[in-house]
């Protein structure tokens, strides 16, 4: 029997406030209640079998554009980018691949001649090369280098594996599962078919990561930028490994005022995300539907070309 794909009861996130559950202090003292930011409005679509689609308003205001992709319908594959120097606009990557569900995926840049992605990359069962990775030892000097963490498709079926920092500390942390958690590596399972990276990490084990003031140094020390609201890209995979989590939060608006780090990992947490990681954002966060289109409201106009993408596709 299958399970549902979404895996968390319905009033946890559709009651009348959504509880950032990230608030709390990461030592365990009490930093008070989180902030209760009351959904104004919510709707939920299923456009292709195994995929649902829920959008979130939020007082705050937030916009929040969340696509649940279910692992046991055979219909669909998961896949990523192939080996590539070409940046691309996340919908003219899903039309051209005839994607069903797609959003962006790593930090990237252009360096020394260079189009490279911070994090290790496999795309259509092909693995990107290191120059256009930061696993590789000639980006030994960069402040990115092997500070990734990743989520991958193969034979295996699902598999992840935590950030850098999370290995470094994961008695803390309680990190016991994922790809040799105890290893920081750049190695992954033999058959990868699709991969994608990114940090910081946001659920560890079923628990958000959690600061007292979401804006302090101490607060996710592996990335600056999560200390400050912005647009939002993340992955997430439910405890089951039977539901892939990809979420979109709009920001830089009057409509969208976009999420700190700390809100990020409690949204992901609330949506049912057993372990989560966050993306490139900014300008860079789009979530594309076909038969709609990019369904949020990127922070750029004409919309951001990426490097990297997820795309959800019906199985061959």
């Amino acid at each position: 029997m299958k399970t549902p794909f979404l895996p968390f009861p319905r009033a946890s996130l559709f009651g009348a406030t959504l509880l950032l559950a990230g608030w709390v202090a990461c030592a365990g003292e009490d930093a008070g209640p989180p902030p209760e930011f009351e959904i104004v409005s919510e709707r939920e679509s299923e456009p292709f079998p195994g995929v649902r689609i829920v959008e979130i308003e939020t007082s705050a205001p937030q916009k929040v554009f969340a696509a649940f992709i279910s692992l046991d319908e055979p219909s669909l594959r998961v896949d990523a980018t192939e080996p590539t120097t070409r940046f691309v606009t996340v919908r003219d990557w899903a039309e051209e691949n005839g994607a069903l569900v797609a959003v962006n995926g790593d930090f990237m840049r252009y360096a020394d001649g260079v189009p490279h992605l911070y994090g290790d990359a496999v795309g259509g069962g092909l693995r990107w090369p290191e120059v256009n990775t930061g696993r590789g030892g000639h980006y030994a000097d960069g402040w990115f280098y092997r500070r990734y963490g990743w989520m991958a498709f193969g034979p295996y079926g699902v598999e992840f594996s935590a950030t850098r920092y999370i290995k470094e500390n994961r008695e803390r942390f309680g990190a016991e599962s994922g790809w040799r958690p105890e290893e920081v590596t750049s190695e992954i399972p033999e058959g990868t078919r699709a991969l994608v990276s990114g940090f910081s990490q946001l659920v560890v084990e079923g628990k958000p990561i959690a600061c007292e003031d979401p804006t302090a140094a101490d607060c996710f020390p592996d990335r600056g930028d999560m200390r400050a609201r912005h647009p939002r890209t993340a992955m997430g995979l439910s405890e089951d490994r039977r539901t892939f989590i990809l979420v979109v939060v709009d920001g830089r608006s009057a409509e969208s005022i976009g999420m700190y780090g700390v809100e990020l990992a409690g949204l992901m947490s609330d949506l049912g995300a057993w372990t989560a990681i966050n993306l490139d954002g900014g300008a860079s966060s789009q979530m594309y539907v076909q038969g709609r289109g990019v369904i949020n409201t990127p922070s750029a106009e004409p919309h951001r070309r990426v490097l990297n993408h997820w795309g959800v596709f019906p199985a061959d």
